[in-house]
């Protein structure tokens, strides 16, 4: 109930939000003029938007993407609700899974530690894949420590470890992640006890996700890879220093391999061996994580699933400090109230941030509509034959033009065309300058017509600072 309570509070500001400019124009792209996407028109929608064409390889995202834009519709706090629907199921999936280990109250800590602070942007989004592929892969291991937890064969978690395989199908770096969870379940199990259908269940699972990567890598061979990521000794450096930081790990890391080398002291051999070979798991899923991610971004959505690994050292932590079973703790008392303190601390600064968040994606996303509103206002008091978009920065702006068309051409049915954009700052702003440049001279996929000047027209300039939008009624020079 804590828990969910803290959720709710800062996810609150998003029930308020709008569609934006963001991601969101791909969901008033299929539901079109009339405003709706039927059932007999999913299959089409899914087969339009996948494969995409531009090296990624995620159709489990399109699925659920369709289906959800057939049930929400055109209603923002649908969306935001199913989002928040998405983000208890995490969670409740994560409080199983630590609960086996630690009591409740600080289980309820560690997972809001775990899905709070800058992790948190994909429930600020309607957009983002980890959305869908976080409740699937940890929904998918509770699913399997429930059925270890029982004592049961792994064969019988079969439902679980069908979803950890799946997982990939939605993001594609969750193909890893699950990999590695896979053989650590198998590592939990024993090798020695598996039977035969476990080994079944298991080569099944890893089929899949064999499959998957080999379906990455093809579409990245043929069709070229979206972001370009420059992966090089400083860029690993960077990211790392990144995830580092903002997942609070400067101080809390520190102490947890504290208390994990001390208590490899204190503890029987067979239990040091055991928390050893944890400690390297999470120290191997780090690095696979990170490298696979450096060179990108470094942005609060790619922090997931790799804040999993936030979530075992916690919940190992405070396995160690206050036994569950009310056994007597090996740490003195000032280790268990430093444990606390870090705990608490990561809470309240991953409460703000996550609450900044939503905040913000609610203020931008009605600032984007009532700029929409002005621009559709302009067109028809003036009922141009054009309308303009003259971006400024290729970074910035280039999503913001083709979602400004989208709504645009819905709205209105008037023809926008695009200028290339005046500032290019790396070399991913450089090929998304090429594209607004691509479209404006060819247009792009009915949405954009191709740039011809024409008397009477409607210039909308994106501008580095407010009003970010300017409407003027003359061609731009």
């Amino acid at each position: 109930m804590l828990l969910e309570s803290l959720l709710l509070a800062v996810s609150w500001p998003n029930l308020w939000a709008r569609f934006g400019a963001v991601d969101d124009h791909i969901i008033v792209e299929m539901l079109g003029g009339q405003g709706r996407l039927s059932i007999a028109e999913i299959p089409n929608a899914v087969l339009e938007h996948f494969p995409e064409g531009n090296g990624r390889f995620r159709p489990g995202f399109w699925v659920a993407y369709v289906f959800e834009c057939a049930w929400a519709g055109g209603y923002p706090t649908l969306w935001y609700l199913d989002r928040f629907l998405l983000l208890s199921v995490t969670a409740f999936a994560a409080y199983y899974v630590v609960t086996r280990l630690i009591n409740p109250f600080p289980a309820a800590l560690v997972v809001a530690v775990f899905l709070l602070g800058l992790p948190f942007e994909p429930w600020t989004r309607l957009g983002a894949a980890e959305a869908y592929a976080m409740p699937v892969l940890v929904a998918g291991g509770a699913i399997v420590v429930r059925a270890y937890s029982r004592g049961w064969a792994l064969w019988r978690a079969w439902p679980g470890v069908s979803l950890l395989a799946a997982a990939g199908l939605f993001k594609e770096n969750f193909v890893l992640a699950a990999a590695l969870l896979l053989v650590g379940f198998v590592i939990l199990f024993r090798i020695r006890r598996l039977r035969q259908r476990d080994w079944r269940v298991f080569a099944g699972a890893m089929a899949l996700a064999a499959l998957n990567i080999g379906a990455i890598m093809w579409f990245l061979q043929h069709e070229g890879a979206q972001y370009l990521a420059e992966r090089n000794a400083g860029s690993l450096l960077s990211w790392t220093s990144f995830a580092l930081r903002e997942l609070g790990w400067t101080n809390g890391m520190i102490f947890s391999l504290a208390i994990v080398g001390l208590l490899s002291i204190l503890v029987p051999q067979k239990l040091s061996r055991s928390l050893v070979a944890l400690t390297a798991t999470v120290v191997g899923f780090c690095l696979v994580q990170i490298a696979f991610y450096s060179g990108n971004a470094e942005t609060g959505r790619y922090l997931n699933p790799l804040n999993l690994a936030c979530l075992v050292i916690w919940a190992m932590v405070f396995h160690m400090v206050t036994p569950r079973h009310r056994e007597p703790s090996p740490f003195p008392g000032p280790w268990r109230w430093a444990a606390w303190s870090f705990l608490v601390l990561s809470v309240v600064a991953g409460s703000a941030t996550a609450l900044g968040m939503a905040r913000i994606n609610q203020s931008s996303t009605v600032a984007f509509q009532r700029e929409l509103a002005a621009v559709t206002q302009a067109i028809h008091a003036k009922a141009p034959q054009l309308v303009v978009l003259q971006p400024y920065d290729a970074l910035n702006d280039q999503e913001r033009a083709l979602s400004m068309a989208r709504y645009l051409r819905v709205g209105t049915s008037v023809d926008v065309s695009t200028l290339p954009a005046a500032v290019i700052s790396d070399a991913f702003s450089a090929y998304l300058a090429k594209q607004l440049e691509q479209w404006s001279r060819e247009g792009y996929a009915g949405d954009i017509a191709p740039y011809t000047p024409r008397a009477n027209c409607i210039s909308i300039t994106f501008g580095p600072s407010k009003p970010v939008c300017n409407i003027s009624f003359a061609a731009p020079r």
